[in-house]
Parts: structure tokens; sequence; C-alpha cells
């Protein structure tokens, strides 16, 4: 295993209204030792912010492409530090389960095996001073021959244990014909709030003689991997027709739309804004105090299904003219919950439980509170609680859940290659649970 050293941006709220003593200088230094790479999305250090990967064809499209595919994918983030660093990436092939398969890079790497991303751009008229990179891959130097999961890992001078970020896509193949619905659940305790995702596999056109142990069905809710359904088997076969059709094992729970916030301009105050303080040490805003949904009545306003986009209204290049802002959040409540955190969650935490986005409790305010450091844009957030002992998020607890929310879905078929021993994914499927029926 590589060794490496990530680092935890804290965000503290040192005030109930703006955290005047945070600059970008004064982001804790504290690492926290591991043994290991992640084989997930995250970020390994403090300077590296505003992390996307994308399909160059549209903002937070799920990244996964076929072969050969025209419409690439596009990777950028920001490195706070300034300058010009010289940033390597290469591709790892993983199996199902995101761990590093028995491959050489010689079978899933079309060309080198790593390279160094030479698109940069510094930022302009901004308090904080950064250096925008983005890669666009597949390219003429490297590109993913065969269909599998794949780690895209970014490290700083060639040195592969020093790891900058890592993120993961996936190349499929259409191999199979997939349809997905969504009904609500057989279980009447959960009719009102959770979402049944049933899945028809036809594999007429690709045969596979024995698809209850060859084949797994995944389902991941609005691009997320904490809470994917795994391991699923046809509850049925019908000749061709492969049937996902079960009373619980395919059930999401259904969520709530996301909670927004605008801070593209840092003149006006938006809808959510509560106060703007801006100086020589930095830019900060307060939104204003957020209350639990839990037994509130459900709301459709649109969202970006947990997203954001970076945008400056001030400006003409939203990725080197937007600034940085110290944004405070505030959950008011009552007590603090002893069985588990409370995280503010959503892509603008990677969908990753960062210690920067803990949301402490503080008794005299009677709430939860953080204060993170953000590119101006147009950001969705929830908040959820992660129970001891478990490794996802659960957003009913405080944002209540329905089975009207509107929510994306992705279906991803594998099959095992004995011959060439990896994971091959045949099939993917996306849709909406309301735009789509």
């Amino acid at each position: 295993m590589n060794s490496i050293y990530f680092r935890h941006t804290c965000g503290y709220f040192l005030s109930i209204l703006f955290p005047l003593s945070l600059t970008a200088d004064s982001l804790p230094d504290d690492y926290v030792k591991t043994d290991f790479l992640r084989y997930e999305n995250y970020v390994y250090r403090k300077n590296i912010k505003t992390v996307t990967l994308f399909k160059t064809t549209g903002e937070y499209q799920f990244p996964a492409i076929l072969p050969g595919e025209k419409n690439n994918l596009s990777l950028t983030f920001d490195d706070l530090d300034g300058g010009v660093k010289k940033y390597y990436y290469t591709l790892i092939h993983c199996d199902m389960n995101w761990n590093p398969s028995p491959l050489m890079p010689s079978f899933y790497i079309d060309g080198f095996d790593e390279d160094q991303i030479f698109d940069y751009r510094y930022s302009f008229n901004t308090l904080q001073n950064y250096t925008h990179y983005q890669l666009i891959f597949p390219n003429d130097v490297m590109a993913p021959k065969i269909s599998g999961n794949y780690l895209l890992l970014v490290y700083l001078d060639g040195d592969r244990e020093n790891i900058i970020l890592s993120r993961r896509f996936i190349v499929y193949e259409e191999l199979l014909e997939i349809s997905g619905k969504i009904n609500r659940p057989v279980d009447i305790d959960m009719k009102k709030y959770a979402q049944e995702v049933d899945i028809t596999v036809n594999i007429e056109k690709y045969p596979v003689p024995d698809p209850y142990h060859e084949l797994e069905v995944r389902i991941l809710q609005n691009h997320r991997w904490d809470n994917m359904k795994t391991k699923l088997k046809p509850a049925l076969i019908k000749e061709n027709l492969l049937i996902y059709d079960y009373n619980t094992e395919n059930v999401f729970k259904g969520g709530n739309q996301y909670r927004r916030f605008d801070i593209a301009s840092l003149r006006f105050k938006s809808e959510r804004i509560k106060n703007i303080i801006i100086d020589s040490t930095g830019n900060y805003i307060a939104l204003y105090a957020d209350e639990s949904r839990t037994i509130k009545l459900y709301n459709s306003e649109s969202d970006l299904n947990g997203n954001y986009y970076v945008r400056v209204q001030e400006g003409n290049d939203d990725n080197t003219e937007s600034d940085y802002v110290w944004v405070t959040f505030r959950l008011a409540y009552d007590i603090q919950n002893p069985r588990g955190t409370v995280y503010l969650f959503g892509s603008l935490s990677d969908w990753q439980f960062y210690d920067e986005f803990r949301m402490k409790y503080n008794d005299k305010s009677f709430g939860y509170e953080t204060t993170v450091y953000l590119k101006q844009g147009f950001y969705n957030y929830e908040y959820v609680i992660v129970y001891d002992g478990s490794n996802a998020g659960d957003s009913s607890f405080i944002e209540g859940s329905h089975y009207e929310t509107e929510n994306d879905y992705t279906i991803l078929v594998y099959r095992h290659d004995f011959i060439s021993n990896y994971d091959k994914i045949t099939g993917m499927k996306e849709f909406n649970s309301v735009r789509d029926f």
C-alpha cells in the first residue's frame, strides 16, 4: 500500500455571525496519518479546493463514458497556494468493490500510464489567490481500454505517494438493455417516505448462462456512493428478462429537496444571506439559521440534487474570477443528538464526511454550527447524521423523507470476466424519479 498523508480542513465557528479571525492562510495544519490510498473521491491536501469531475457535455453529469467515446471527462481543481506546480495523473482499474484489480496498466490503459497536467490559469481580481487546473481525458496520451471502475489519481512532482486528490469514474459497455421504474414500497410503513427502484434487464443480445451468479446490479441515488445498494440478484427470470423487484433490498429513503444558497454575488444579499463582510482578510457570509424539516410537509422546490455550480456575477470567467468565501452555517436544534455526528453534506463536501463539514454543537446558541471555505457559486446542501458504527449518512432525521422527492438514480450492471480476471460493466442506466415518468 502507498504511504500518504492527507489533511483535513477544519472550520472553526468563532462567532455567531462571522469567523473574523479566519483567513485562507489560517486553515488548520492538522495532518491525520494513514497507511493507505483511499479508492474513493477524496482530497488529501488543504490547499486543494473545488474539485469537480464531470462530462464535458454538462456540469455534474455522472462521470461515466463508453470506451472510445468522444464526450470526454473534465477534471478541475484550484490550488490555493498559487504559482505553478507539476501535477501528474494516472488511472487505476478497480473491481466492483473499488479494490485495485490485478491487471497491469498496459492491459487497461491505451498510451502512457502517467502524464502531466499542463492546463492551468491564475485567478484574477480575487482576494484569495489560486491557480485553476483543468484536465480533459481520455486524450491522445492516455485513455482507458476496457470497462469497469476507475480511479483517477493526481499527485505532485511525479511522486505517486505525494497524492493530491482521487476521483472515481466508470467506463461501461452497452451490452444489456436496462429499464428502471420508481414505485411505492410494498411495505405499508415505508409508502410515504421511501422509493422502490424496480429494474428489468434484457439479456437477449448478450446471453448470460447463469445470470443469478454472473451478474450483479448496483444502484446509486444522486451519484452517492455511501448509501449504494449492492449485491442485487434477479428476483425473477422470465425468458430473457431479469426482474429485480424486491420489498426492501432496492428501497431508498426519498429524502427531501436540498436546501440552497447563492453566493455568486458578494455585493447583494440573496435569499438566504443574512450578513456579508468583505475586508482585507477575506470574504465572510453568514446564512440564516436553518430548522429541522422532519415533520414539515413536502415542498417541491427545484434543486440540483445536492450539486453546486461555480458562478461569479461580477466577472466574466467563473473559473478564475470567482473568489473564495468563509460561509457560516447554523442549524437550530434544542439538544445535541447523542447517537451520532451531524454533517453538512452534498457535492460541496465531496459527498464525504470531512471534519471540516462536521457540525459542532453550541450549548449557548442551541444549535449546530460550522464555517467552511467555498468558491463563489450556487450551492445545494443538506444536513445528515452519521450514526455511531455506520458509514452512511442519513438525512431523514433532520431533513425528513418523502416518496414525492425528485432524485436521480444510476443503475450499474457488473459481470466478472473470468478469462481476463476483472469486473466489467456491461450496462448502465440513468433516470430521474420525476422527470422520466
